[in-house]
């Protein structure tokens, strides 16, 4: 199963493991090694993927849970947690003190969704060698993860270079996703502003040769903004899991760029937390990936013209769009909800997949 294949399908279990609570050997065998195989490695080969390798010899040596090795070489190691644990700067230490004492560069933390990639070469206390942060709720990470732990990369002898220049990329996309909610236009034009003028020589170099991509990554519809396909002509048929996929990441996308005042609002998508602040973030998330799924025509009467905001005080009600028209986001709680149901309904999703918790009373959509 291709490695996009294989995290969808780890997505849509993740509500039910959570529940279950996996412990670190349950979330090896459900997702690290299914993504390592899906990246190529032999997990079944103690020469290739090693398995609770002492790093350090004799019986107070540090075991990572794995190794992953190469011309009987060893390459990085991967530091596994329960399902859903949150890190502690002892969790970093220990990942780092592994790499440290077998001579290695990178390693890798994770608790199944979030995968922390430590850089030894870094010069600093063990536990601040973070150097990048990835999320399989990003419905593009396995592309980012592709290049950071494929075998293709590790079988060359530039591997140490590839995976830091990789890095360096996933940290410009995600400086430049902040930059961008403060004030630029959210455009191809926007973005070559911040670029030019928000980044250091080095990043802006970076950003300059891999502009494309980040160009379709932050608006994360690359074939809508370039008035080319649709979503759907450019993806594969539709699903529930890719769709709860895509509000996920629009929902936290909208939050990210918009969002000031936290509302006091817990969102959970299949049973997995979203990092949103107020209905709005759903609101917005939700009409982003209708867009993506080309249901445009359908929800068209959403939509307002820039021309068509004539003040200050409509402006802070609206939100923009990836079709460069604008959304009414200063609405009534009520409308909000109501609005929400009959657009969910639009998706091919189960009914309640959404909860939402405010001021203790539990909503569910769509309904």
């Amino acid at each position: 199963m291709a490695l996009k294949e294989t995290i969808t399908d780890i997505v849509t279990k993740l509500s039910s493991w959570a529940e279950a609570g996996l412990n670190e050997a349950q979330t090896s065998q459900a997702i690290i090694l299914r993504i390592l195989e899906s990246l190529g490695y032999d997990i079944f080969n103690p020469l290739e993927v090693f398995a609770q390798q002492n790093s350090g010899g004799g019986l107070g040596g540090y075991i990572p849970d794995f190794t992953i090795i190469f011309n009987d070489n060893n390459c990085f190691i991967i530091e596994v947690k329960p399902l859903g644990k949150k890190f502690n700067n002892n969790n970093r230490t220990q990942a780092v003190n592994y790499v440290n004492s077998m001579g290695l560069r990178w390693a890798v933390l994770t608790n199944g969704i979030d995968w922390l990639f430590f850089d030894n070469k870094q010069e600093c206390v063990a536990a601040e060698k973070l150097a990048a942060t990835l999320n399989i709720m990003d419905i593009q990470v396995a592309d980012y993860l592709e290049q950071l732990l494929s075998p293709e990369v590790w079988k060359q002898s530039t591997a140490d270079q590839q995976v830091e220049q990789t890095i360096q990329l996933i940290n410009v996309e995600s400086k430049l996703r902040q930059i961008m909610s403060r004030g630029f236009s959210h455009d191809e034009y926007g973005l070559q502003l911040a670029i030019e003028f928000k980044l250091t020589p080095e990043e802006r170099q970076v950003a300059h040769s891999h502009f494309e991509t980040l160009l379709g990554r932050i608006f994360f519809l690359p074939a809508v903004l370039k008035g080319t396909q649709s979503a759907i002509d450019t993806m594969e048929p539709l699903d529930e899991s890719k769709v709860l996929q895509w509000l996920a990441e629009q929902m936290e996308h909208s939050s990210l760029q918009y969002s000031t005042i936290k509302k006091n609002i817990n969102l959970k998508i299949n049973g997995l937390q979203i990092k949103v602040k107020n209905w709005q973030d759903i609101y917005h998330g939700l009409v982003e990936t209708l867009l993506f799924v080309n249901k445009e025509e359908e929800i068209s009467f959403l939509f307002k013209k820039a021309a068509n905001l004539k003040n200050f005080d409509d402006k802070k009600h609206y939100r923009p769009l990836s079709n460069q028209k604008y959304l009414r986001v200063g609405l009534r709680i009520k409308d909000v909800q109501e609005s929400m149901n009959e657009l969910l309904n639009l998706l091919p999703i189960s009914k309640g997949s959404l909860e939402v918790i405010q001021r203790g009373k539990i909503y569910h959509f769509p309904y």
